[in-house]
């Protein structure tokens, strides 16, 4: 299973504001440590893949951390996040216009 979460991040950098929108993929009841994640926009910087954390079920769980700027995110763009794992690859989208306020 594939979940999304959002936060907003604010930050400041010497006379300029930054704002940022953070996706934050989770996939959760994978039976293997092996998982690749990719998002569907082409950044190199701004992503960031966790390792997969084996759970008390001894299934696993990892995040993956998608930063863009908040203009980007209003463009409302359709953003995937792909996982796969043993073969199999689940994905789940998401715009800013599908988020309430």
């Amino acid at each position: 299973m594939i979940y999304f979460y959002l936060c907003i991040i604010f930050g400041q950098s010497i006379q300029i504001t930054i704002f940022l929108a953070t996706l934050v993929c989770l996939a959760e009841d994978i039976s293997v440590a092996l998982v690749h994640v990719s998002w569907s926009v082409n950044v190199t910087e701004g992503v960031f893949t966790g390792s997969a954390e084996q759970q008390p079920d001894k299934k696993f769980k990892m995040s993956s951390y998608l930063s863009i700027e908040s203009s980007e995110w209003d463009k409302d763009t359709q953003l995937t996040c792909e996982a796969t794992a043993a073969s199999k690859t689940t994905s789940k989208s998401i715009k800013k216009s599908d988020c309430r306020d």
